[in-house]
């Protein structure tokens, strides 16, 4: 629980002892505690009157009692966050030392390889947790995670203030119960689009790295490239933004609840689903959707769904 700001277990738990059981003397305290060896005891003892999480009251034999949580916690989480603060400026620093480094050596290699599952979400989650203005992505497969899992971390993020912008293929949008998801991240503020087909899978993490999904030989296996700041990246960068004016604006404009079906329909249609995948967003039958469309492509005076969609799509304007 308390961790977070650097305590050890046998610190928290005589702490949190203590919070509970004011006015102990040490041999209260070790009966409490019997598989602590009495010197360690005393040391975490007196490690907590230190950090200003206990004090010590006067007479004989001495009482140690916890100091309030809001008084002790509180300062301690304050130091915390100015630690974070102070390395987070540093980072300008240490990136140039950090790029000036690896222009010194002649010969850079700007590609790292990941193969296990385990470390490619680990490393992108780290390279994600690093973004300080804007995420951009081509969402296709293969999935390290569920991809009908609420993405609470990109919703944290957009509450932050980092921007998003995804382009999504339309396989991923026909995913029976990912248009949900979809709309939750568009609610919060996510850029989306979405487009046939997309080249590969693809993270873009401001402008210092991205992520690319590469088949890894074996059956079903998958590699990632990690990009770093190179040509190449430069290139990955503008294919992106190429199919981001391609790809056609996914937008909320009212809360679902509120709309009407034929509302839904004109907003689905813009985005390129297909009639199975607007039949399960709208939970009517089939015969339905292909009535409906059929009456919209007429007023609109378009000879397919093709030109039905790109007409809407190009009207509404993105997020």
């Amino acid at each position: 629980m308390l961790e977070g700001v650097g305590l050890s277990p046998h610190q928290e738990e005589l702490y949190l002892g203590l919070l509970a059981h004011p006015g102990q003397s040490l041999d209260d305290i070790a009966a409490r505690h019997p598989d602590l060896p009495r010197p360690q005891l005393v040391a975490v003892v007196e490690s907590l009157v230190e950090l200003g999480l206990t004090t010590r009251l006067a007479g004989s034999p001495a009482l140690y009692t916890a100091i309030a949580p809001d008084v002790a916690l509180e300062g301690l989480a304050r130091v915390r966050i100015d630690d974070a603060r102070r390395v987070a400026q540093a980072i300008p620093t240490l990136m140039d030392r950090f790029w000036t480094s690896l222009g010194d050596t002649g010969s850079v290699d700007f590609i790292e390889i990941v193969t296990s599952e385990s470390t490619i979400l680990q490393r992108w989650g780290q390279l994600g947790r690093a973004v300080s203005k804007e995420l951009r992505a081509f969402d296709r497969p293969p999935y390290f995670s569920d991809p009908l899992e609420p993405d609470s971390v990109e919703l944290q993020r957009l509450a932050d203030g980092i921007t998003y912008r995804v382009i999504y293929a339309q396989s991923v949008v026909d995913v029976p119960g990912r248009w949900a998801d979809l709309e939750a991240g568009i609610a919060a503020g996510e850029q989306a689009r979405v487009l046939p087909e997309l080249p590969a899978k693809l993270t873009l993490f401001d402008d210092f790295a991205a992520t690319l999904s590469m088949p890894a030989g074996a059956a079903g296996a998958v590699s990632v490239l990690v990009v770093h700041r190179s040509p190449l990246l430069d290139a990955l960068s503008a294919l992106f933004e190429a199919y981001w004016q391609r790809a056609i604006p996914l937008g909320v404009d009212e809360p679902a609840a509120s709309r009407t079906h034929d509302d839904q329909l004109v907003r689905l249609l813009a985005a390129g689903l297909g009639d199975s995948a607007i039949q399960r967003a709208l939970g009517v039958s089939a015969s339905t959707v292909h009535r409906r469309v059929r009456a919209l492509m007429s007023g609109l005076g378009a000879r397919t769904r093709f030109q039905a969609g790109f007409q809407l799509g190009r009207t509404r304007r993105p997020r």
